[in-house]
């Protein structure tokens, strides 16, 4: 089994010196986007965890709502 990263925004509050994330922004995708996104992953039976990172993820506005999911 596989663990994904899934990258969900690019936006990040902090300017950390040893970060090596620099995103060149299009844009946000949705919710609906991501629940695509992890219910492909699921019926993959390939992947037993998901991390999501981003930037920092805890900026999308349907973040808490994509956990529940």
């Amino acid at each position: 089994m596989k663990k994904v990263n899934l990258h969900i925004l690019e936006r990040c509050n902090f300017h950390c010196v040893g970060c090596f994330a620099h995103f060149k922004s299009k844009g946000t995708k949705g919710f609906d986007f991501w629940v695509q996104v992890l219910d492909n992953l699921k019926s993959s039976n390939m992947v037993s965890a998901v991390n999501f990172a981003g930037g920092e993820p805890l900026l999308h506005e349907k973040f808490s709502k994509l956990i529940k999911y």
